[in-house]
């Protein structure tokens, strides 16, 4: 497709659009972390790192708020074209409808790989910078909300799953995997508990299995000194890293990992596929654009409440998709790309159903 001055005519409305509508719910956004946080002033925490904190949350909210930015940018600006009639002299030089869907569709490509790349590059980076600036004790890591129960941690070359732990530090029935310094498994531990005594984990009820050549040695113990307490960064969590942390890339292949150790996935699948299900929110709400612009809106006003009213929609069906699919036991994939679905036949009935009116109509 060439592009022609209309193109990059639209591209600029559909851009401004974004940017005004971007500004102020990244400011909002800005604000309320600030406030949720200034609940840790008593905590020895300062004002500085405060906002440094909220400033890290900038490009996590712009990832999140661009797909209904984009939204809500475009029926403002093509709702001004409208209603100055630029639409309708655009219409009259040979400028069809169809071409409008593609130049839209191609504009919104641009916005596609910019969410996809802060998904996939910035966004775990400032999460995981976000956990450390709000985690500064080991203990504390371990202790993070988290929808998961069970707990992964690495002592030293032993890789520690514990199906629970306790508030007070007890961890219940343990596997453990210890690795020799070139990465081979040399020996599993199964524990019923473990817990820290005097700067030390110790395990206790311990069955172990030995790689000895070409041979196992199955041994018992009432009780195993594995290590001194870890360093905070040494610390997976959630069952076991988060979600967050991890790009789309990184999810593939930690869900085979937890697929093939029998661990918990479904939570890690899901937001695999929600990571590539994002940035195609776009192109859907641009489809979901064109019947009302189709259809002649150009009031500023109605346009404004429309783009928040599908926002808020959308989330809800993102919300309760994922969490229909959870319980249910769907396909990861069907619960991340329900919402869209129902944007496009949304889209595709209001272009089928609603009779097109001259586009410089009100």
């Amino acid at each position: 497709m060439v592009l022609t001055r209309i193109d990059r005519y639209l591209f600029r409305v559909l851009a401004k659009g974004a940017l005004v509508v971007l500004l102020p719910l990244m400011a909002l956004e800005t604000l309320l972390n600030f406030v949720h946080e200034a609940r840790h002033l008593d905590q020895g925490q300062t004002i500085g790192e405060l906002v440094w904190l909220s400033m890290h949350r900038l490009p996590i909210a712009l990832h999140d708020f661009l797909p209904i930015a984009v939204f809500i940018g475009g029926l403002l600006g093509l709702g001004n074209l409208l209603a100055h009639g630029e639409m309708t002299a655009a219409f009259a030089v040979g400028y069809s409808r169809r071409r409008l869907g593609v130049s839209l569709m191609a504009s919104g490509g641009f916005f596609v790989l910019l969410t996809a790349a802060l998904g996939e590059y910035v966004v775990p980076i400032q999460e995981k910078t976000i956990s450390a600036m709000q985690s500064s004790r080991a203990h504390a890591v371990w202790q993070s909300d988290s929808p998961f129960s069970e707990k992964w941690m690495r002592l030293e070359r032993y890789f520690v799953y514990a199906h629970r732990a306790d508030p007070g530090g007890v961890y219940h029935d343990l596997k453990l995997y210890h690795l020799a310094e070139d990465g081979r498994l040399i020996e599993t531990i199964r524990a019923r508990r473990m817990e820290s005594e005097h700067g030390q984990y110790l395990a206790k009820d311990v069955d172990r299995a030995r790689i000895a050549g070409d041979r196992l040695v199955f041994s018992t113990a009432a009780q195993l000194n594995l290590a001194s307490l870890p360093m905070a960064g040494e610390l997976m969590v959630g069952g076991v890293v988060p979600p967050p942390w991890m790009s789309a890339r990184q999810l593939w292949h930690y869900v085979q990992f937890l697929q093939d150790s029998g661990l918990r996935h479904d939570i890690h699948r899901m937001a695999m596929w929600f990571h590539l299900a994002h940035p195609l929110t776009i192109p859907a709400l641009l489809f979901l654009l064109l019947p009302f612009v189709f259809i002649g809106r150009s009031r500023r006003g109605q346009n404004l409440f429309l783009g928040v009213i599908v926002g808020v929609i959308y989330s809800i069906l993102v919300r309760s998709f994922s969490g229909v699919a959870l319980v249910y036991h769907w396909p990861a994939w069907v619960g991340a790309f329900l919402p869209l679905l129902v944007v496009l036949a949304t889209a595709w009935l209001l272009l089928v159903l609603r009779k097109p009116v001259a586009p410089g109509g009100g």
